[in-house]
């Protein structure tokens, strides 16, 4: 998969240039999280979402950063009026917060929102802090993301 755009917020953070960063493989920017980034991208390629999935990212210094991804897949019709893939929407956030917050000793983690969600499995089961696979229709739209990068 290669990132097809990306908004400034996300470049700034992680030291690129667009020319530098798209159409790049994103394997790239994350190259010690392949099996999860993988687990990712079957998930969403079996029509659910993800939410909140922690993955680091390198930055153009070689800086790990934490970061949060929120993603789904955008469709398009193909030559029968099929619904087809056509690529995935992925939204960054930065993730340094909530792991301060979580090595405090006084933190409790907040229960996870698991009513609607199917069961995780695999990488995205071990690293998610709340949610990692929604259905597309049960996703919440009250999420403000900071950034926004599409992959093919």
């Amino acid at each position: 998969m290669h990132t097809r755009w990306a908004n400034q917020t996300e470049l700034d953070v992680l030291g690129y240039t667009a020319e530098e960063y798209i159409g790049q493989p994103i394997m790239n920017f994350c190259p010690d999280e392949e099996e999860l980034v993988l687990e990712i991208f079957k998930t969403l390629g079996s029509g659910n979402i993800i939410k909140d999935v922690p993955v680091r990212f390198r930055t153009k210094a070689g800086k790990i950063v934490p970061l949060l991804i929120d993603s789904n897949v955008a469709y398009k019709a193909d030559e029968k009026g099929e619904k087809a893939f056509n690529h995935t929407r992925c939204f960054i956030r930065d993730d340094t917060g909530r792991r301060v917050r979580e090595r405090r000793p006084s933190y409790t983690p907040r229960a996870p929102h698991t009513a609607r969600s199917p069961p995780l499995t695999g990488a995205c089961a071990r690293r998610a802090p709340r949610r990692c696979s929604t259905k597309r229709s049960d996703r919440s739209s009250s999420s403000t993301p900071s950034s926004r990068a599409r992959s093919t």
